[in-house]
């Protein structure tokens, strides 16, 4: 099994396996099980992202510009249809 790396800014290393991988389909209702992001895109290069973070659910951020084939490094409990232009989310958990 191989170990991912997730690099922030400042070099320093994150390591993260998932055992389990689930696609989401926005929605600015759904809340599921906590989980990372992968955005896997349709190819035209950047999209934006809108997910609700646990302890504020009520207020979603949106992340401009994620290149297609990202790894988001946050832990999520939705993806909003609001603002969100992604496509092919997958949650890893």
């Amino acid at each position: 099994m191989s170990n991912n790396k997730i690099v922030s800014q400042n070099n320093s290393i994150a390591n993260f396996q998932a055992i389990k991988a689930e696609v989401v389909t926005p929605s600015d209702t759904d809340v599921f099980e906590p989980g990372q992001v992968y955005v896997g895109g349709d190819g035209s290069g950047t999209s934006n992202l809108t997910v609700r973070f646990k302890y504020a659910q009520d207020v979603p951020v949106t992340f401009t510009n994620v290149p297609d084939g990202s790894f988001l490094p946050i832990f999520v409990i939705g993806i909003d249809d609001t603002n969100t232009t992604s496509t092919n989310i997958v949650i890893l958990r």
